[in-house]
């Protein structure tokens, strides 16, 4: 990576000329102008290089007496408006009317009293200006690097560490020169995702804890630091990774730069340990000038990644769907086909199994391309699931043929839900399956399904349970993916109704894709071997809904 450069407009030598030093010592390239000219040519020769300019608001040039330092970054914008230097006015006059104007017209980052800054403070600010300009969201290099990353990864989780490591990481190094780590929470705990010191990256317990001090003592704009005290809050360390850690905690700067959906992006600085920087910084300082000027970027990157993420998800989905509907449609008509031809024999076990599939398939195909069109903003019912369930178990046992074995449900709790009444379609799909399952419930046990609705502060969670035998893990594995299903499943399918091969996979893609919630299975938390556990989770569904005759969170 190339050095970040900065332009010095400043006609004391004895000012300028240190500062040029101390800035080409910690890496940067850093180029000085003492008169307007000089300025109009350096600023001219570094075009879109140039990535801080510092101004001395009054320069004393007798060739241009009335032209101020920002009256020469403006004339030169009006010529070159895609070159975008952050900019750092000085100025011994704070309390000057017009030269405060012509700042906002600029506007500049920072604006620094002279006779209040010292070096310390210019550098400070011009590492975070640097960082800030290169973490620009509009900048063509960064945009290009951002879809690259969005493009590649996996999935969301993949895309924010990615740019953790590939491009965060590397503008610090770049722009910083101390001592740091990122922590990011993501659905997999907290990790280390990239330092400059020895610490191992990698999930740890004591970076949650790190990270929840890092979020919750203080707000975004104002770091913590931590100090000896506070080491006795924090759990022992319990290996050597967390005990260097804890290590260089004290005097640490702990600074909250992102908190976005279910992501937590937190800059550590640390004191500086000898030989690690040739200009040490105060590290409360550097994280404050960090938060005044880069946190708006790093939010801005993380919805960047996500609306890229889900424009193409939406894409996908969109396209699988018109996949799904006219295969479907296609085997309806081979199928119709087939018994007018005689060569299908109507409702044989061959004909129904292409029949459901024929409909699940047009079903499938339906329900990606509404969850693909959902608008952005959220819905506004509120469900109450313990009716919903209840309606939805007794249009299933309308549709099912169940033969002399009974099959009851039971729900225990209540809980609300944001959602719109097509959740009923993912509700119907877990009670198909966990009936379907009702012919592999050992003798001596009676077949059921069992519901639990848990509330709390956090959120809402359902439980469905069944008392089938419990499928290996090694098919569990495979419960949510399209046309799973198991051979005791198949053999006992016949009169089972649709939803023989998608319910579980439909069902997830309504919960988690368009209301955000989670679908699993957790029956390796059910004990002995019988018995299955699948949980839909939701956040808080919202305010203003009625309980118990009384308005709720309103």
């Amino acid at each position: 990576m190339q050095p970040k450069t900065v332009a010095i407009v400043e006609d004391e030598a004895h000012q300028r000329e240190p500062l040029q030093m101390i800035l080409t010592a910690l890496g940067f390239r850093a180029v000085g102008a003492a008169t307007v000219a000089e300025a109009y040519q350096v600023i001219k020769e570094l075009g879109d290089e140039l990535d801080v300019l510092m101004l001395d608001m009054k320069l004393d040039d007798p060739d241009a007496p009335t032209t101020t330092g920002a009256d020469v970054a403006i004339e030169f914008r009006k010529h070159h408006p895609d070159w975008s230097p952050e900019y750092l006015i000085k100025t011994a006059h704070p309390n000057e009317v017009n030269y405060y104007r012509l700042a906002q017209r600029l506007g500049v980052a920072a604006y620094l009293t002279a006779d209040e800054a010292i070096d310390e403070d210019f550098v400070r600010h011009i590492r975070a200006l640097a960082l800030k300009r290169s973490l620009r969201v509009e900048r063509p290099r960064l945009i290009k690097a951002l879809t690259s990353i969005s493009d590649s990864a996996q999935n969301l989780s993949g895309a924010v560490s990615k740019f953790c490591r590939e491009i965060l990481a590397e503008e610090l190094d770049a722009c910083l020169r101390a001592p740091y780590l990122l922590l990011l929470t993501d659905e997999g705990g907290t990790q280390n995702v990239a330092t400059n010191t020895d610490i191992p990256t990698g999930y740890a317990p004591l970076h949650a804890d790190i990270q929840s001090v890092a979020h919750g003592v203080r707000k975004f704009a104002s770091p913590y630091v931590a100090w000896e005290q506070d080491m006795y809050s924090l759990p022992p360390p319990t290996d050597e990774a967390e005990r260097k850690l804890m290590a260089r905690l004290a005097g640490a700067a702990l600074l909250p730069l992102a908190a976005v959906k279910n992501f937590r992006l937190s800059l550590t600085l640390f004191v500086p340990q000898p030989g690690e920087s040739k200009y040490p910084e105060d590290t409360g300082k550097l994280a404050a000038v960090l938060a005044q000027h880069v946190r708006p970027s790093i939010i801005g990157h993380f919805l960047s990644i996500l609306v890229h993420l889900d424009s193409q998800r939406r894409a996908m989905q969109k396209s699988i769907s018109y996949l799904c509907h006219y295969i479907g449609q296609e085997q309806q008509r081979i199928v119709e086909g087939g018994v007018a031809l005689g060569h299908l024999k109507e409702e044989s076990g061959t004909h129904r199994s292409l029949r459901v599939m024929a409909d699940d398939l047009r079903q499938t195909g339906a329900v990606l391309s509404m969850v693909a069109d959902r608008p952005r903003k959220d819905v506004v019912t509120i469900l109450e699931m313990r009716s919903l369930i209840e309606k939805e178990f007794a249009s299933l046992r309308e549709m099912m043929d169940t033969g002399p074995e009974s099959l009851d449900l039971r729900v225990e709790g209540s809980c609300h839900v944001r959602a719109s009444e097509d959740l009923g379609i993912a509700v119907k799909r877990v009670l198909q399956w966990l009936a379907q399952r009702r012919l592999e419930t050992p003798p001596g046990t009676a077949a059921g399904i069992f519901v639990r609705c848990v509330e709390q502060e956090g959120g809402s969670w359902v439980a469905f349970e069944d008392r089938s035998r419990r499928l290996p893990d090694e098919l569990r594995k495979h419960l949510f993916e399209p046309f799973y299903t198991s051979l005791a499943l198949l053999a006992g399918a016949a009169g089972g109704g649709p939803g023989v091969y998608l319910p579980l996979y439909l069902s997830k893609v309504l919960v988690e894709e368009k209301y955000g919630g989670r679908l699993e299975d957790e029956s390796d938390k059910v004990e002995g071997e019988v018995g299955h556990r699948l949980v839909m989770s939701f956040g808080p569904p919202g305010q203003g809904y009625e309980k118990n005759g009384a308005l709720v969170g309103a």
